[in-house]
């Protein structure tokens, strides 16, 4: 079951919708303010810091967590199992798209266009 995690500014919201849920706290080794997460289950997670060049990724519930290093900062991100997800990269007006079939071990580029006039 895909889970989404909590983003601060909207906490009181996801609190009462789920009002009946156990929360538990997690750390994770950034500074950086998140603002975008998915947990594809109870174990497997990945969070990201907008406009920020790094996705962590957990495996056992968030009790630990690696990262990986991208060129150009992550706009958004998604997760459709615990292997396979894509993130949306910018680097000034430039946009990429990489995509992870392992569980964010390796990455590659996706091609892609975007015609205005279409």
């Amino acid at each position: 079951m895909k889970k989404k995690i909590i983003i601060p500014w909207i906490l009181p919201l996801i609190m009462v919708i789920n009002a009946n849920a156990q929360w538990t706290s997690v750390n994770v080794p950034t500074p950086q303010i998140l603002t975008n997460g998915t947990f594809t289950d109870d174990l497997h997670g990945y969070v990201s810091a907008s406009y920020y060049p790094v996705v962590w990724r957990t495996a056992n519930g968030g009790t630990t967590w690696d990262s990986t290093v991208f060129s150009y900062n992550v706009v958004d991100m998604d997760f459709s199992s615990n292997n396979e997800g894509f993130v949306l990269l910018r680097n000034g007006n430039d946009h990429y798209i990489n995509k992870t079939v392992d569980g964010g071990l390796n990455w590659t580029s996706v091609n892609f266009s975007i015609n205005p006039s279409a």
